[in-house]
């Protein structure tokens, strides 16, 4: 089987024998995690800040900030250009015997 013949084939889904394919990590994920955490911890402050009488402005600017966090650590989805209607492969590096 040739180079090009097993990267078709990891293509598809399926790995050939004395093959061996490494895919590419989210390279976004850690930093999306970062901000729900961002934005658990904002918002569990927003809800004690209110459960003990503080002031409204913070407690609105809390919610605000909590809720851009979790905005900015949902994942986007890219737009399909004119005409394409293949789903966007991950990176993958195939090396074989």
């Amino acid at each position: 089987m040739s180079e090009i013949e097993a990267l078709l084939s990891v293509d598809a889904g399926r790995v050939p024998p004395a093959t061996v394919a490494f895919f590419a990590r989210d390279a976004e994920a850690s930093e999306r995690l970062t901000y729900a955490v961002l934005a658990a911890m904002t918002s569990m402050v927003a809800v004690v800040s209110g459960l003990l009488g503080g002031p409204d402005l913070m407690g609105a600017l809390l919610v605000l900030t909590a809720a851009m966090f979790a905005i900015v650590a949902s994942p986007t989805l890219k737009d399909p250009a004119e005409g394409e209607t293949r789903q966007i492969k991950r990176h993958v590096m195939v090396v074989t015997t």
